[in-house]
C-alpha cells in the first residue's frame, strides 16, 4: 500500500462570537485524529491570536501524519481561552479524502467560527 504524509494547516481563524466578528481573545485551536476522549488543550498546543491569517513565520501546522488509509476522520477543537474547564468548546469531525497535492476548505459553525483548512499530501 502507497504511504502518505498528510499536513494539516490552518490558513484563517476568525471568531464569531456572539456575532462579534471583531472578537479579540486568545484561542485554543487543537486538531488531532484517531483521538476517542476529550481532554482539555494542553499548553504546548497551537494558540492563536483570534484573528489571524496564514504568515509563513507563524507556525501554522497543526497535524502531521502518515497513513496508508484512504480517507481519515480529524476532530478539530476550538476554545476561547478564559473558558473554565468545565464549559464545552466547539467540535467539528471532518472525514478527510487522501488525494495528492493541496485542498483547501472551510468550516464553520454560525455564531461560533469560520475557519480555512488547507491540507497538502503526498508520498511518504
Amino acid at each position: 500500500m502507497t504511504k502518505h504524509m498528510i499536513s494539516i494547516y490552518l490558513d484563517a481563524f476568525t471568531p464569531e462570537i456572539s456575532g462579534d466578528r471583531d472578537s479579540t481573545g486568545e484561542f485554543y485551536f487543537v486538531t488531532r485524529s484517531g483521538m476517542n476522549s476529550h481532554r482539555w488543550p494542553i499548553e504546548k498546543e497551537l494558540k492563536l491570536e483570534a484573528g489571524i491569517t496564514y504568515d509563513e513565520e507563524k507556525n501554522n501546522l497543526l497535524l502531521s501524519l502518515t497513513t496508508e488509509k484512504e480517507e481519515i476522520d480529524v476532530e478539530f477543537l476550538v476554545a476561547e481561552k478564559d473558558w473554565g474547564q468545565d464549559d464545552l468548546f466547539l467540535q467539528i469531525i471532518k472525514r478527510i479524502e487522501i488525494q495528492e497535492g493541496i485542498t483547501d476548505f472551510e468550516l464553520a459553525n454560525e455564531g461560533y467560527c469560520s475557519m480555512k483548512i488547507r491540507v497538502a499530501t503526498s508520498q511518504a
